[in-house]
């Protein structure tokens, strides 16, 4: 990366289809992660190379994002409530497997800042609060709300009033 200050990777894998999907690139997803973790271990009392990994809500995701996130080496998930046909926006039980999974990750749930952004996607903060966050806030490991995307969240002021 040259000069360039690199202090984390979001493996925001979108290819394939979730519980299948095309082979190759996708294989090495777990040798990236260790790879860049990797890097940590040149600094000295603080981590450098924060991971993160952005998936479909329906668990499980492709195969290469899962063997990743099985590394152990990702701080945070962010389950994303849209985007996935196969998941509504109010789907618990979908955000719920995912925390089970990955005790040792913070598990953020992604949402829609507009309907501008993803008409059928968004969701009211009522909404919100009584599809899902009633519930996922009691998660041990619940790590807080991902806005998609920040444009739109200037825009409609969507974190802000949550």
């Amino acid at each position: 990366f040259g000069d360039a200050a690199l202090d984390g990777v979001d493996f925001y894998i979108d290819q394939g289809q979730a519980g299948g999907g095309a082979a190759g690139a996708g294989d090495h997803y777990d040798e990236l992660a260790r790879r860049l973790y990797a890097y940590n271990s040149r600094y000295r009392g603080r981590l450098g190379v924060t991971l993160t990994g952005t998936v479909r809500c329906a668990y499980p995701d492709h195969p290469g994002v899962q063997a990743a996130l099985a590394t152990g080496l990702f701080s945070r998930v962010h389950v994303r409530l849209y985007g996935d046909l196969r998941c509504t926006w109010s789907d618990r039980e979908a955000w719920e497997k995912w925390a089970a999974a990955f005790p040792g990750s913070r598990v953020f749930v992604g949402v829609v800042a507009s309907p501008e952004a993803d008409d059928g996607a968004y969701m009211s903060q009522k909404d919100l609060y009584y599809g899902i966050l009633q519930f996922a806030e009691k998660v041990p490991n619940y790590g807080g709300l991902m806005i998609w995307d920040r444009y739109y969240d200037k825009i409609n002021h969507y974190i802000s009033s949550s």
